[in-house]
């Protein structure tokens, strides 16, 4: 039950932010929830903090780790979240911000678990594989056909 109740207010963390730039835009609802200081930029520093609230909401026993049952319910709630607020079709590139959500790219030392150092030190790297233009942001231009 625990377990079921933490899924769900994570995923409704995920949710929280006004629907601003709702819409079939492609990106629209990473910079909804991705953008802290709703500038349409993400950051690295943004995402990261992003992450750190991210991580919090599924790290159900505190341990400072996401293990495997842990990031099953987290792979749950993203693709809940992207079924839900994603227009059709969308988010199927490789650079599709949840790649960069997955346990195999968060796991740096590959022990099967994600900790907490990991998962926040790889926000820089997750921005530069989003950010097709190479501006050091991701915004609305870097999603969709060939960033339009």
């Amino acid at each position: 039950m625990k377990t079921s109740v933490l899924a769900i207010a994570a995923l409704m963390t995920l949710t929280a932010v006004p629907t601003v730039l709702a819409g079939d835009r492609p990106g629209a609802h990473f910079i909804e929830n991705w953008d802290l200081n709703s500038d349409g930029e993400v950051t690295a520093e943004e995402a990261r903090e992003r992450r750190s609230d991210v991580f919090a909401s599924f790290d159900a026993n505190e341990d400072g780790y996401l293990d495997a049952e842990e990031y099953e319910l987290f792979d749950e709630a993203r693709a809940q979240d992207m079924a839900d607020n994603e227009p059709a079709r969308m988010g199927r590139g490789a650079r599709n911000p949840a790649n960069g959500m997955r346990l195999e790219v968060n796991d740096i030392d590959g022990d099967g678990k994600v900790s907490e150092e990991e998962f926040l030190d790889n926000a820089p790297d997750w921005i530069a594989r989003i950010d097709r233009n190479g501006d050091g942001v991701v915004s609305l231009v870097d999603f969709g056909p060939r960033g339009k």
